[in-house]
Order: structure tokens, then sequence, then C-alpha cells
């Protein structure tokens, strides 16, 4: 079976440690990138199969980033995961081929989007998704599961692209 790999793009590195604390026992390999341009690194130089990204980012925002991979022939699946999500980048997104839009902080389920989204990467399921209240009790249970708490983002244990398998 082929491994299934994750990119999660935010700028936010607390919330990359998180959603990468979130997602961590749902695919084989988790890659991180601070910015849109480490992504398309970390695109070029990885297989990546689906794509959870923040909108709203410096330099080159998500739906800018969904056009430059769309315009270079990539067609993973892209779940953009926004606090700031407007109904004019839902629309460009949605003209993208966008996956999902899910708002933050609702993230619980997060682990069951991208599972829909590797088996069914062809079909654009968007839609805005606002389910879970509950994303710091999410967080702080997986961290005491893990027996640690991030005081900074020094433990987080963020990939980048220079840490690759």
């Amino acid at each position: 079976m082929k491994e299934k790999t994750l990119l999660i793009v935010d700028d936010e590195i607390s919330l990359l440690s998180s959603l990468k604390l979130i997602m961590e026992n749902e695919v084989d390999r988790i890659l991180t990138a601070i910015s849109a341009p480490q992504a398309f690194e970390i695109i070029e130089k990885n297989r990546v199969d689906v794509i959870v990204t923040d909108i709203t980012m410096p330099v080159i925002n998500g739906v800018e980033m969904l056009k430059t991979l769309r315009q270079k022939g990539h067609r993973m699946p892209v779940i953009f995961f926004s606090g700031y999500g407007s109904h004019e980048f839902m629309s460009e997104a949605l003209e993208l081929g966008a996956y999902e839009f899910l708002e933050k902080p609702r993230v619980t389920h997060l682990p069951e989007v991208v599972s829909r989204a590797l088996k069914n990467p062809e079909q654009t399921a968007f839609k805005i998704s606002s389910k879970n209240p509950d994303f710091e009790r999410l967080i702080q249970k997986k961290r005491e599961a893990k027996g640690f708490s991030f005081k900074d983002s020094s433990d987080a244990g963020i990939s980048s692209a220079d840490d690759r398998d």
C-alpha cells in the first residue's frame, strides 16, 4: 500500500504543531510549511497526497497557492482552514477545485475530512464545516496522551522542507 503524505501549511507555528498532533495517526507522513513558497519547495521534492492550508498567509495566500498548484498540474485535494474566510476567497477556491473549507478553530472533524480526501481525491466536496466547539480540549488531550505540553515552538516537533525522510 502506498504511503499517504499530508502537507499542512500555516504561518502560525503553534497551530502547525496542534494540527500535526491531531493528524499523526491518520496518515503515514506529515510535512509542514510556514508559507506557500516553502510548500512549493516541499511539493517539488516530495509526493504529497493532500494539503491542509490556511487562507490568510503573508507573501502568497492559500487561494493563490492553490491557483499556482493547479497551473503547475498538481491535482491533490486542498482543504482550506482559516479563521478569516470570506465569500470572495471561498468562491474563488471553489472555482479552483478546493476540496473543503474548515473554519478555525473547529478541527475535530479534520481527520475525517482528510481521510475522505485521501479515499476520493478526485471528488470536490467543497463546503463550510463549522461543527467542533472544543479545539483546545482536543489538543490538550493529545498532548497529555503524549506526556508533554508545548511551552514554545522549540519543542513542538515541527517538520520543514529540510526535515524529510
